[in-house]
Formats: structure tokens, sequence, C-alpha cells
């Protein structure tokens, strides 16, 4: 279980592949950023790429099912993904989508739980 606080003023400090808190359709998650404001997604047999380029992911779970674009976000939206692609409700799913600046809670930095993972998220 991760540690995470609330923030404001994402635009200064969000980046790629920071692990976020989202309030997104009325559900606290956790996930991580995929795709920034201006950002180009596609996801097409099972993998993720960024701005035409395939993203190298070693911190994920599971296989990227679903397929999604090519999407272009918004300059207030971005993509997240969980990294237990299998499990996650995250961006791919269409109820949830682009997530929008406003719904960002705070980013994470700490992980408490379970024990044997305990330590800083990098």
């Amino acid at each position: 279980m991760p540690l995470c606080g609330v923030h404001l003023g994402f635009s200064r400090w969000l980046h790629f592949g920071l692990i976020l808190s989202t309030k997104a359709k009325g559900d606290n998650t956790v996930r991580r950023v995929i795709g920034l404001p201006g950002d180009k997604i596609e996801i097409k047999n099972g993998r993720v790429y960024r701005n035409d380029e395939l993203l190298e992911e070693p911190y994920i779970t599971g296989s990227t099912e679903g397929s999604v674009g090519p999407l272009f976000l918004g300059e207030e939206e971005i993509f997240v993904l969980g990294d237990n692609r299998e499990e996650s409700i995250d961006s791919r799913d269409p109820r949830v989508g682009p997530l929008n600046m406003r719904d960002l809670r705070g980013y994470c930095s700490f992980t408490v739980w379970p024990l044997s993972e305990i330590g800083k998220i990098d």
C-alpha cells in the first residue's frame, strides 16, 4: 500500500512514471502516469506506446490487455495505468479514460504494505 500525500500545483512536477493518487469517477486509486498533456498514447498487441515509442515497463505484473488509440491527450489530461495490469481499472477502461488534472490528489513516495516491500518508491 503506497503512502500518498495531497499536493497542489501538479503541472510543475508531474512527470512520466510518477505514482499518483487520483479521485477520478468517485474512486480513490493509485496509478502510474503513462501519458502527459499533448502525448500520443497507443496500446496494441499487449504493448504500450507513448509518442510512437515502445515503453519498457519492468515494474508491471501481468500482461497489458485491450487496445487504445491512437489517443491524443488534451492540455489538462493524463493517461494512467495500474502496475497490476490484469486487475487494474485505469485509463484503458472507457468508463475512466484519460484523467483531468483536477482529479489528481497527490503523488506517492513510500510503500508501507506489505512489509516485505516497505520503502521509497522510485
